[in-house]
């Protein structure tokens, strides 16, 4: 019996070794890998910081960006993003317009926006003529804001590069009414 008891405190101190050499090992490599990571993720932003060129994602942080390409249709109602990433001393302007509304009794704006998920945009005053017009100027870094269309339709949107007077590109945003693409989409069951 006492031989057994030897052998078994043999295996939980080999145990014990083993497992405090792997224990180090690996927190020497996580660090290491960490380590490795931060100056992976600082040339990045220098790398970013000093881009020639003005970049818009396909997502931000309230959903998909506006500005970017592959956005051409959204829900209305939808939250998305207006975001942009700017080179060092440079500026951007954002012009939308429209859509018009439906009918004379309709007062809404045609978007709206959250002044507390803001970030870097500098806002122009609403004007509702004609479904609505409003300009957002931002500089160097990157902008991103929460925007909602509450209107149907076509939304123009002119983007101003640098210090350009007249608009680098033009896209137009088609915002479609989410109830009747559901009822038109969804197959009707019903159960006798």
């Amino acid at each position: 019996m006492e031989l057994d008891s030897w052998n078994i405190w043999k295996i939980i101190s080999l145990i014990s070794i083993f497992f405090i050499a792997g224990w180090a090992l690996a927190n020497l490599f996580y660090k290491e890998r960490i380590e490795i990571l931060k100056a992976k993720n600082k040339e990045n932003k220098n790398s970013d910081n000093s881009e020639d060129e003005f970049i818009y994602p396909e997502t931000g942080k309230n959903g998909k960006n506006i500005l970017a390409n592959s956005t051409i249709t959204i829900k209305k109602g939808e939250k998305t993003s207006l975001k942009a990433i700017i080179p060092n001393n440079e500026k951007l302007v954002i012009e939308l317009k429209g859509p018009k509304p439906i009918s004379k009794d309709d007062m809404n704006a045609s978007w709206v926006f959250s002044l507390g998920k803001k970030r870097n945009w500098a806002t122009k005053t609403y004007e509702p003529e004609n479904g609505g017009r409003q300009e957002f100027d931002t500089e160097s870094g990157t902008a991103d804001m929460k925007i909602e269309f509450k209107r149907i339709g076509e939304v123009i949107i002119s983007v101003f590069e640098g210090d350009k007077r007249s608009n680098t590109w033009t896209k137009k945003l088609n915002i479609r009414d989410w109830i009747k693409d559901k009822l038109y989409l969804t197959p009707c069951i019903i159960n006798w």
